[in-house]
């Protein structure tokens, strides 16, 4: 009898991190629902937090929130809080203004003008024309896109500030700007057929300037297109196309004026809030800097940032809770795994239980989707590859063995895949194992020696230790063992 499977197997076996990292990628269906399960779990974790909250926060404003209803006033401080209110209004437009205008952002030292200047006759149309010119910036698409040519990051309304056009009418050598809007009616009867047409920017950044111009030079071409083709061919020429830096205290002046009215507002509605007393500066509190004009923009800031706080909270309960249910998913085949009585690797009979390998055979198995074939690629580039069966054949012959018996309990699907190592050969058999039929054990008597045909994921350990012990105390020599993958 070979001692090398006389000597009793090993209690420890040693887990492969390699099979069982691929037996965990094998459950990835089960990983997709456990994630599903945890980012819904986080959500419901959120949803209930949040409610939490708000409810606490009801909670408060009700034990807070004072009945004024019976309330009185005196009509003179009254009138004082409704003046305070005012400046308060005025206040927030007045600082809305200051942190948003162009104007406010500009050094007046450093403003640059650009001028697009046109020559226009079109006989008794001139006016009406003329009109159309000027009124061109009412068109929002334009100021959107001189926004985008100048990368301005303001609001629309503030971008009317920067740019203009008007027109001035001709007669003879003489030039008078006028208004059209006021004095249409004043216009019909001089007969002025000519007028000077003008579109300004004004900007602190000299190539935004330029941008912005030729933006207005393209709107002004197609608006030209579009009149000629309505009221026939006009005279429409170019005078000036420029960039200058220009010197104008204007701007200057503009800024010191909105800063003052900022701090006039503010004095004034400190100044008379001041004279409130306590129960009256409560009472101003709660009917007046509560309403929803006078705080809308805070309210505004405050749901923006609670929005990106919610979405945090969102995204940081739903982490947490699919970085659990992994751990859980995990821990859960991990422990199957190591429980799993079942032969995982060939390397287990060989180091747990002494066997020789004679050979590894796979059984063909076709993947169901791109994922398991995958995986499977994966797993056969780390590992040996099978051997043929002709190979293990001759591994079994070099035994120089007459009479040998192959044990085993495979499945339906792999005994094909080991058929060949005892057809053609009369001193070649195959039977169960020899712990588990007595004609089995009857015929590993009579044989050389016995070779145990197991199965990987299919034949459970207990049964290969119940076999060798059987050998061992019945004395049939165990020459190795056949391994189906």
């Amino acid at each position: 009898m070979n001692e090398n499977y006389t000597n009793m197997y090993d209690d420890e076996m040693e887990i492969n991190l390699i099979d069982l990292m691929f037996y965990l990628l094998r459950q990835w269906r089960t990983l997709l629902i456990v994630l599903v399960i945890g980012a819904v779990a986080g959500g419901g974790i959120f949803a209930y937090k949040t409610f939490q909250a708000v409810r606490a926060e009801q909670e408060l404003e009700e034990e807070e929130e004072v009945d004024y209803s019976d309330y009185k006033v005196e009509p003179e401080v009254r009138s004082n809080m409704e003046l305070a209110y005012e400046y308060r209004v005025l206040y927030d437009k007045q600082m809305e203004y200051n942190e948003n205008s162009l104007i406010m952002k500009m050094d007046p030292s450093q403003v640059y003008y650009g001028e697009l200047k046109y020559y226009l006759t079109a006989g008794d149309n001139t006016r009406l024309i003329s009109e159309l010119y000027t009124n061109i910036f009412s068109d929002n698409e334009i100021l959107k896109e001189i926004k985008r040519a100048g990368k301005l990051k303001c609001d629309i309304q503030y971008i009317r500030e920067i740019i203009g056009s008007s027109a001035s009418r001709e007669r003879g050598d003489s030039i008078e700007v006028y208004s059209v809007i006021n004095e249409m009616l004043e216009n019909a009867e001089l007969g002025y057929n000519n007028s000077i047409l003008y579109f300004t920017v004004y900007y602190s950044d000299e190539e935004a300037c330029e941008s912005i111009l030729e933006v207005m030079e393209k709107e002004v071409k197609q608006l030209t297109r579009e009149l000629q083709a309505q009221y026939g061919e006009f005279t429409f020429e170019e005078l000036n196309n420029s960039v200058r830096l220009n010197i104008n205290n204007d701007y200057l002046n503009r800024q010191k004026s909105a800063v003052d009215s900022l701090s006039t507002y503010l004095n004034n509605f400190t100044r008379i809030e001041g004279t409130f007393e306590e129960e009256d500066f409560e009472y101003y509190k709660a009917e007046y800097l509560s309403r929803e004009d006078l705080i809308e923009e805070e309210e505004e800031d405050e749901e923006e940032q609670g929005l990106v706080s919610k979405i945090k909270s969102l995204i940081k309960w739903m982490v947490i809770a699919i970085f659990l249910a992994c751990v859980c998913w995990g821990g859960y085949y991990c422990v199957k795994y190591l429980f799993d009585r079942r032969i995982k690797t060939a390397d287990e009979l060989q180091d747990v239980y002494h066997l020789r390998i004679l050979g590894k055979l796979e059984k063909p198995h076709e993947e169901k989707n791109k994922i398991d074939k995958k995986l499977e690629e994966m797993r056969r580039s780390l590992i040996n590859p099978p051997d043929t069966l002709s190979h293990v054949k001759s591994m079994i012959l070099s035994l120089d063995k007459k009479n040998i018996m192959f044990s085993g309990n495979l499945q339906e699907d792999s005994l094909p895949v080991v058929q060949g190592l005892w057809e053609k050969d009369p001193g070649f058999n195959y039977m169960g194992f020899v712990h588990q039929d007595d004609k089995a054990l009857q015929a590993a008597k009579n044989a050389e020696g016995v070779i145990i045909v197991a199965e990987v994921n299919g034949t459970i350990s207990r049964e290969i230790r119940r076999e060798l012990e059987v050998c061992r105390i019945q004395g049939i020599p165990v020459l190795g063992t056949v391994v189906v993958e």
